[in-house]
């Protein structure tokens, strides 16, 4: 479990050189079974999400088991989205728990106390701007994403840098997703240095090895139980 403060989030990547070239090779193919229960997942998550932002614009405070079962959601589909765009080699597992080990991890915050019922009511109008710049952040994820394939499937290998600009392109669009959902309300930065150095001044846990936060490598971290 990892130790943020409310209103945070951030996105952390193990990262790993060798990769496999077969499995990369048919990413699009593997990752089918995922793309399918992702959206399957996603149809309750909805109807979760359309009755916290009835309670938050009424009562102010987002129920904890509404906020979890978003969140594992929203670890599910990280999963998924490392794992296609190439970010990860691992193939995912079918649950977004918080305690499931995986290369790649979404790390959110618990509740706030209190939520602004205004920035909840004109929530889809406030996100506009930040889902501008996602959809310029997924293009940086895509273009990275087909390098890494090319590199991968002829050297077996992917450079840290590439990795990092896959992680780059992929944080910006995970990290806003808790705002779509209401979970949090400060705006999200276009990277999270600043989080990953909180995590590891919190004791909080991160992958084993180098990891990439947010595009950027943490300098240190708890190993994954």
């Amino acid at each position: 479990m990892s130790t943020l403060p409310a209103d945070t989030t951030a996105y952390v990547v193990e990262y790993q050189e060798t990769r496999s070239r077969l499995s990369t090779f048919f990413r699009m193919f593997t990752v089918l079974p995922h793309y399918i229960y992702l959206s399957l997942y996603a149809i309750p998550v909805l109807f979760v999400i359309v009755a916290a932002w009835f309670t938050v614009v009424i009562t102010a405070e987002f129920p904890e088991r509404m906020y979890n079962y978003i969140e594992r959601f929203e670890r599910y589909a990280t999963f998924v989205y490392s794992y296609m765009y190439l970010a990860t080699d691992t193939f995912p597992p079918f649950n977004g728990r918080p305690d499931t080990p995986y290369q790649a991890q979404f790390l959110l915050g618990p509740p706030k106390a209190k939520y602004s019922r205004a920035k909840a009511f004109f929530r889809l109008i406030l996100v506009i701007p930040f889902a501008i710049v996602a959809y310029a952040f997924n293009i940086i994820a895509e273009i990275g994403a087909i390098a890494a394939w090319f590199v991968i499937v002829f050297t077996g290998k992917i450079p840290k840098g590439l990795a990092d600009f896959i992680t780059l392109g992929l944080s910006y669009i995970i990290r806003l997703s808790p705002f779509y959902y209401l979970q949090t309300e400060a705006w999200p930065k276009f990277t999270d240095e600043a989080v990953a150095e909180q995590i590891a001044e919190a004791g909080g846990q991160l992958p084993p090895g180098p990891a990439s936060v947010g595009g950027f490598t943490a300098t240190t971290g708890i190993p994954a139980q």
